[in-house]
């Protein structure tokens, strides 16, 4: 079951805190085993209103990351452009905090009104993460993959990466190759997977990177 039965749930009955927390610290703890075992692994984590609207916030993710040994770049923190825009205050303050702490900062579900462009200006993001509405059908839709493409030369210009959401078919991910975008999210990628099949998957990364430097092209080159 994924999340979105659950998470208003927990908003409603003040869970939604200590819930953060617990996936924070699960989030951490198995970016402290991928890097570990050799891998240079960022793990994105999604806040809520709740975790946002909280000043205290900043210093207790900075409390966790040094209980786990890790450095502030290997979390990214994500929040929704629907609640920048319903306390953009709040969303400032603690973006800001959370950028001077050296926590990667994301914009998820980006769209292109004028409200948006606004924030986008004052909030100190490091990602932008492109709304699926835009990417699922810009095969299909020539003003959605003008959208897109215009985003992403905007995001370049203010020194942003940028993610697309919901890449579901070759065509797409061709597409948004050709227009420079950094990195894809969708089925045809990967599905959603455990922390133990995305150890497996990066075990057989290393063995074809090994395989790759013993042979003889690589050795000759």
């Amino acid at each position: 079951m994924g999340p979105d039965p659950f998470i208003p749930l927990a908003e409603q009955t003040g869970l939604i805190r200590p819930l953060t927390r617990l996936i924070l610290r699960q989030a951490m703890h198995q970016t402290r085993v991928w890097r570990d075992s050799g891998f240079d692994m960022t793990v994105a984590v999604n806040l809520t209103m709740a975790d946002i609207a909280d000043s205290g916030f900043p210093e207790e993710l900075a409390a966790l990351l040094d209980s786990m040994g890790l450095p502030p770049e290997a979390i990214e923190i994500e929040v929704t452009e629907s609640m920048i825009m319903d306390d953009p205050l709040s969303v400032e303050r603690t973006l800001n905090a959370l950028s001077d702490l050296g926590v990667g900062l994301a914009i998820d579900d980006f769209e292109t009104g004028h409200s948006s462009l606004a924030h986008l200006k004052v909030l100190p993001a490091d990602t932008l993460k492109l709304d699926k509405s835009f990417v699922l059908n810009m095969a299909e839709e020539d003003s959605d993959a003008a959208i897109v493409r215009s985003t992403i030369e905007l995001a370049r210009t203010l020194g942003l990466k940028v993610v697309a959401e919901s890449v579901e078919s070759a065509e797409v991910w061709q597409m948004l190759a050709s227009y420079s975008c950094d990195y894809g999210q969708g089925y045809v990628i990967a599905r959603p997977m455990p922390a133990q099949a995305i150890n497996q998957l990066l075990a057989g990364y290393r063995e074809r990177g090994v395989a790759e430097q013993a042979s003889p092209e690589a050795l000759s080159a």
